[in-house]
């Protein structure tokens, strides 16, 4: 979404911004620079640009602080087999595994899946064959209130924090939310 919005004329970007969730639309415009951002803002209807700038305004308090680097990141290209080795070697640690997250060369972040989906695959399958390709990510800079939207909408226990070249940076959990919201 984001790269698709880069290129769009302000006003073009703002019309397509009223046609997704306005969480969704945050998420993007934080993506841009401060310039761009502001120009489609400009062109936003009222009611809409109401709610993206309260949005924007909760994004002044970042996640950073609340993520956990307890992720396990594969190539696409790697095999059930190599991954099951993988996670034996270098899970011990982790408290919990529940996704594992896909990267391309350029160590992008382009899918997840769950340990149930890869054990139900051929040893040999690469993991881009059964891979969700539409991963649901929050940014540094996405607002709490956002990110457990998120989590409740999709009914997702953690989601994936990617910073501006979409590498994974780490993960946040709804057991960091809640443990935030209670502080």
């Amino acid at each position: 979404q984001t790269s698709i919005f880069k290129n769009f004329r302000p006003e073009k970007a703002a019309k397509f911004l009223t046609f997704i969730d306005p969480d969704e639309a945050v998420d993007v415009l934080l993506t841009l620079s401060e310039k761009k951002r502001t120009e489609i803002i400009g062109f936003l209807d009222e009611e809409t640009k109401s709610k993206v700038l309260h949005l924007l305004e909760l994004s002044k308090n970042p996640i950073g602080g609340l993520i956990t680097t307890d992720i396990m990141v594969v190539d696409s290209e790697d095999s059930v087999r190599q991954t099951i080795d993988r996670i034996r070697k270098e899970t011990v640690n982790f408290s919990s595994l529940d996704y594992i997250y896909v990267t391309n060369k350029l160590k992008e972040l382009v899918g997840v899946f769950s340990l149930h989906e890869l054990l139900m695959q051929d040893l040999d399958a690469p993991v881009y064959k059964f891979m969700t390709q539409n991963v649901i990510i929050v940014h540094f800079t996405s607002p709490k209130e956002i990110v457990m939207k998120k989590m409740l909408k999709y009914k997702l226990y953690a989601l994936p924090v990617i910073n501006e070249k979409k590498n994974i940076e780490g993960l946040i959990t709804l057991d960091d939310l809640d443990l935030y919201n209670r502080l």
